[in-house]
């Protein structure tokens, strides 16, 4: 069956209620403080995560019939329906040690096929959304990707997954990729760079083994501001290789 999801007439009031609960999301995080729940080789699990997942599961269950998918919990969402895609706290690592690149994103997919995202940047409170077909904007002012044409004067944002295995052939393909750019930036939330692609401050993201909630609000905002994606399936639990760029650089 055909999803209902499409048209922006369609998918505003959607992207209303990932605002509204983006903004109460944010909230719940900085009131949880920066208590450590637990450390597990390169995974850490902070107090915001769950106090952020238990608030972003009320607010959208209790406005939304859509299943969801979230980093924090089991799901019974379908890989082939509607579904929201949450991070709670994207950056957690981040969060804990204050360092000003963390956010909350939510987004909703069709099947794999992104149709709006928010993210919602904890340190300086912007607001990146986008609905797919209709448009992007941060803090309701439009926004697009760069124009960038040569990878020689391009920002590749990247990172290495914490579940991977970070061996001497993974670290030699990642400086591969990287070294045709003229700067790479690993900033440690893989949500709030692609925010960035779609904003023009940087020019492309790639990572491969990345989980689908880090991605899933940046790749819509990304595609809603102009640019492309390539998405493939990966090894572990919702794991894909993702490239995403200004769409000039996914033809070079």
């Amino acid at each position: 069956m055909e999803s209902p999801l499409s048209g922006g007439a369609v998918l505003r009031p959607h992207l209303s209620i990932a605002l509204e609960v983006a903004a109460l999301a944010a909230s719940a995080a900085r009131a949880a403080g920066l208590g450590i729940r637990s450390e597990q080789g390169r995974d850490i699990k902070i107090d915001a995560d769950f106090a952020t997942d238990a608030r972003v599961h009320e607010e959208l269950a209790r406005r939304s019939p859509i299943p969801i998918l979230s980093e924090e919990r089991p799901t019974t969402a379908a890989p082939d329906g509607d579904r929201w895609i949450v991070d709670p706290v994207d950056g957690s690592m981040n969060f804990a040690r204050q360092i000003p690149f963390c956010c909350v994103s939510i987004a909703l997919w069709s099947g794999m096929t992104p149709v709006l995202g928010v993210i919602h940047d904890l340190s300086r409170d912007d607001v990146f959304s986008g609905i797919v077909g209709d448009g992007a904007w941060l803090n309701g002012e439009p926004i697009h990707v760069s124009d960038v044409a040569d990878r020689s004067r391009a920002i590749l944002c990247s990172g290495l997954p914490t579940a991977s295995v970070h061996g001497a052939a993974k670290l030699n393909a990642f400086l591969a990729r990287a070294e045709a750019y003229k700067k790479l930036r690993a900033l440690g939330s893989a949500a709030l760079m692609l925010a960035y692609v779609a904003c023009g401050r940087c020019d492309a993201y790639a990572e491969d083994g990345v989980a689908i909630w880090d991605v899933a609000a940046g790749l819509a905002i990304v595609h809603a501001a102009g640019g492309r994606f390539t998405i493939g399936r990966s090894e572990g639990r919702e794991r894909y290789d993702v490239e995403a760029t200004n769409a000039v650089l996914h033809a070079v």
